[in-house]
């Protein structure tokens, strides 16, 4: 820093480059199969994952509110904390652009409403789409369900988040541009 020294001698070839390991991207039906292999509460949650590109932390945070059934779109204005000792349930968006709404298929739209209707007791606005049995919050790291189905189906190196990333490459191999992916998935 001082210029001193012409050039720094404690040189790495390839230091100080992160290389993260390309992720798994699974297919349609591998999707499917992993939908049919969680607990029913769960499955359209998986897919959800899959085909919307909404975060995992997003779709643990949606309420009734959240849910256009007429426009079948699905707003996403904040996601839950990352841990149950949190003081606050919520927490905004990670970027300014994750504030959004996220267009979805009229199918899925009917899948989602389907699970409302059958797991979501509380009538009002404020009530949480994804629970557990009990009705508690469906916290990030507590996803047994997940990690044993994942299993039963021979995809153990599958985590959660790249239900995510299969979403934005199918997304993308159907011709959706990288400004479409990037408004989609909530990126700056």
């Amino acid at each position: 820093d001082d210029g001193i020294m012409k050039e720094n001698p404690c040189r790495i070839k390839g230091a100080g480059t992160p290389r993260h390991a390309e992720r798994p991207i699974i297919t349609p039906e591998q999707i499917a199969a992993l939908a049919n292999e969680v607990p029913d509460r769960y499955s359209i949650l998986v897919i959800l994952a899959a085909y919307s590109s909404i975060r995992s932390s997003e779709l643990l945070g949606l309420q009734r509110r959240h849910i256009n059934e007429l426009q079948s779109v699905i707003k996403i204005e904040h996601q839950l904390t990352n841990y149950a000792s949190d003081d606050q349930l919520f927490m905004p968006p990670k970027t300014d652009a994750g504030i959004r709404d996220v267009p979805i298929t009229k199918e899925l739209m009917q899948a989602l409403i389907t699970h409302i209707d059958r797991f979501v007791g509380d009538p009002s606005p404020d009530a949480l789409i994804f629970t557990t049995s009990t009705g508690t919050p469906l916290f990030k790291g507590r996803k047994s369900w997940f990690v044993t189905a994942k299993r039963r189906l021979g995809l153990d190196h599958l985590h959660f988040h790249d239900l995510r990333h299969t979403g934005q490459t199918m997304a993308m191999e159907k011709g959706a541009t990288a400004q479409d992916l990037k408004r989609r998935a909530g990126q700056s």
